[in-house]
C-alpha cells in the first residue's frame, strides 16, 4: 500500500514529495510528478489527489468538506464526517480512522458531482451513457471520453495537450468489471 502523503517545500533530488506508482507498487521520489496541467512547481501545496479517483484541488476537496465533512456539521447539516475538516487536513482521506471507506466515498462524491453532471460541446454524460448501453457497450469512445473528463475536464479527443495517463489500462479495467465482475 502507498505510504501517507507528505507535504514539504523544496525542489530537486531528495526534496520531491514523490508519488505512488500503482503499476510497480513503488514510491517514486527521484522526480517530480506533474499535475494535469503538466506543472511540477506545486510542491508543498498539499492538494494532490487522494482516494480512488485521486480527488484533488482546493475546489474538489472543499466541496467534499462542505457537503460531507466538518463544513456540513458547522452549518448544522447532517454530516458523515462531522469531526474531519478535509480543508485543514486533506490527508484524512488516506490516514484517518475512516481511510478505508473515505477512499471510495471521495471517489463516489467526485463521480456524482463532476463526471455524471458533465455537459459540454453537444456531449452530456447521461445521454452518452444511455447510448453506450443501448449500443451493447461496444464503442470504446464513451470510455475514452469519460477518461478525458476525469483527467482533463473535457471529453473530445485532442481537447488537451496532456495525455490521459493509463488510458489502455482504464479501458481494460472497465471491461474487466463489466464482463468478469458484473458478468454483463
Amino acid at each position: 500500500a502507498p505510504p501517507p502523503f507528505k507535504c514539504h517545500s523544496g525542489s530537486g533530488t531528495g526534496n520531491f514529495a514523490g508519488y505512488w506508482d500503482a503499476t510497480t507498487g513503488e514510491l517514486i521520489e527521484s522526480v517530480p510528478f506533474s499535475n494535469s496541467a503538466g506543472r511540477t512547481d506545486v510542491e508543498g501545496c498539499c492538494w494532490w489527489g487522494r482516494g480512488a479517483l485521486h480527488t484533488r484541488g482546493v475546489c474538489n476537496i472543499g466541496k467534499f468538506n462542505y457537503y460531507v465533512g466538518k463544513g456540513a456539521a458547522d452549518r448544522g447539516e447532517i454530516s458523515f464526517y462531522p469531526d474531519i475538516d478535509f480543508c485543514q487536513n486533506p490527508e484524512a482521506t488516506c490516514a484517518s480512522d475512516f481511510a478505508h471507506e473515505l477512499r471510495w466515498t471521495t471517489a463516489m462524491f467526485e463521480w456524482a458531482d463532476r463526471i455524471q453532471k458533465y455537459s459540454g460541446h453537444n456531449w452530456e454524460y447521461m445521454d452518452r451513457l444511455k447510448r453506450f448501453l443501448d449500443g451493447g457497450m461496444a464503442d470504446d469512445s464513451f470510455i475514452m471520453s469519460v477518461g478525458r473528463i476525469l483527467t482533463a475536464d473535457c471529453h473530445e479527443d485532442g481537447c488537451t495537450h496532456h495525455s490521459v495517463r493509463f488510458e489502455d489500462e482504464r479501458r481494460e479495467s472497465f471491461y474487466t468489471v463489466i464482463n468478469d465482475v458484473l458478468d454483463i
